[in-house]
């Protein structure tokens, strides 16, 4: 037996070339444009309901100048529906920087759908959360391209303690988001 040319195994291993060829065939193919259309349409059904709502809102809600904000109380004590424009992002975060909200907007929305497109095509879940980031993302970028802010709605609150004012791209950013997480942490995305 030619030691120089043969590949001693230990019980129980295999050579590195099997196990390299068997953990290629156990990764998932990127599905690429897999369940495109049911994502394009969650995607922009985000941003048509998102646009909706904040004309409602400033139709019915933004203030009158002189006047007092309009404000409706859903659930006294916790949640009512107002006019607010945000010129920053979460939180005020970056407040009055429309133009480098809207550039970090772009990034991350490129980011999202090259994700989205290296997603195994059995990821149905990992890929409508994305589309759900990137309708929230494109319906607020809309707002600071054409308003110079975004329009919110909802306030969220228990006495004088207020969570920050927020509207329906907002919502759907955070529930794609939360999704996302649930996935990594199950090892799906």
């Amino acid at each position: 037996m030619n030691s120089a040319t043969e590949e001693t195994v230990s019980p129980g291993t295999e050579p590195a070339i099997e196990r390299a060829d068997a953990k290629a065939a156990a990764a998932p193919e990127p599905g690429g444009t897999a369940w495109w259309k049911i994502c394009a349409s969650s995607a922009l059904g985000v941003v048509v309901l998102d646009h909706l709502t904040k004309w409602l809102t400033i139709r019915h809600l933004a203030p009158a100048p002189g006047e007092p904000l309009p404000v409706i109380d859903i659930v006294p004590g916790l949640f009512r529906l107002l006019y607010a424009e945000n010129r920053g992002a979460a939180f005020s975060f970056l407040y009055g920087h429309v133009e480098l909200l809207a550039l970090i907007s772009v990034v991350v929305s490129v980011f999202m759908t090259v994700w989205w497109l290296k997603l195994p095509k059995e990821e149905l879940w990992g890929r409508l959360a994305i589309a759900f980031v990137l309708g929230g993302a494109i319906g607020n970028l809309i707002d600071r391209a054409f308003r110079g802010f975004v329009v919110d709605m909802f306030d969220a609150y228990i006495g004088r303690h207020h969570w920050p004012v927020f509207n329906i791209a907002d919502s759907f950013i955070c529930i794609g988001m939360g999704i996302l997480v649930l996935r990594m942490w199950k090892g799906k995305v």
